[in-house]
């Protein structure tokens, strides 16, 4: 199994810089999060950058497209930006708020349609689309700033567009932490979605509020995930995923990764 980083815990560091620490500190891919917005590059500055990742010996493995809803147009130019640093997977998020529950099949109806339209752009561009599912989250600015569910918030959700959306090209992005904080079983969720998961995030999940701590901490059981993950034989990386609030971001990055290759070299996954 491969490890990636997702760049988010680098969000003041320039993307260049940010490759360069996930080299050092020995992980094998890099998930480029939406707060690096190399889609602004010019298309020569991109392939400038591709070939600075390959020399590293790393690969964009994934690229996060939604903002994070599901903005059409930025989801576009993120798909054109992967394909031009030969990344093969962009994250198309969940959807959307559920601002008022009576509009929920509104919601639906919009979103699997925006779904389908940019899973045959990036089809065109040799691109897969995932969806992730997400737990609620507090709105600023909302009468007593407010939780609303995302649309795509369970895993049940997650069947419900892959049963809608007719795309060859779509798949999950399966992120362990989120199932915790929703109370959903990680192991169910692998055997259920085992043949769509093309992408995987994990994090450590303290009393099940979702903030991205560093593997090993709290209830998420990695060493179980990762068995899970092998036997249904996930080919795909395992990004680690951290808040980007963290004041010592390679502290907590190299922390990472020595935990995780500690559990696959127990578990003879190396």
């Amino acid at each position: 199994m491969r490890l990636a980083l997702n760049s988010s815990v680098y969000v003041k560091y320039p993307i260049e810089d940010t490759i360069k620490f996930v080299s050092k500190l020995g992980y094998d891919g890099i998930e480029i999060a939406r707060t690096h917005p190399f889609h602004e590059l010019s298309k020569r500055d991109r392939e400038k950058l591709r070939n600075m990742i390959e020399a590293l010996g790393l690969k964009v493995c994934a690229v996060q497209g939604a903002t994070p809803y599901l903005d059409l147009e930025f989801a576009k130019k993120r798909i054109d930006a992967a394909a031009d640093v030969g990344c093969p997977v962009v994250n198309l998020g969940c959807g959307n708020l559920v601002m008022e529950d009576d509009k929920r099949e509104e919601y639906w109806a919009e979103v699997l349609e925006n779904l389908g339209q940019l899973a045959r752009y990036a089809d065109d561009r040799g691109i897969t689309v995932a969806v992730e599912s997400e737990p609620p989250v507090m709105v600023p600015g909302t009468q007593g700033h407010s939780y609303y569910e995302r649309l795509i918030g369970r895993t049940e959700d997650v069947q419900r567009v892959l049963s809608e959306v007719k795309a060859e090209n779509l798949g999950v992005l399966l992120d362990i932490g989120h199932l915790y904080v929703m109370e959903e079983n990680p192991l169910y969720a692998i055997e259920k979605l085992k043949d769509k998961i093309v992408h995987v995030h994990i994090e450590g999940i303290v009393d099940r509020v979702h903030c991205h701590f560093v593997p090993g901490r709290g209830e998420v059981d990695c060493e179980a995930v990762l068995k899970a993950l092998h036997e249904i034989e996930y080919k795909g990386f395992i990004s680690v995923e951290l808040g980007p609030h963290m004041r010592d971001p390679n502290r907590v990055v190299l922390e990472s990764i020595q935990y995780l290759k500690g559990l696959l070299y127990k578990l003879e996954l190396v």
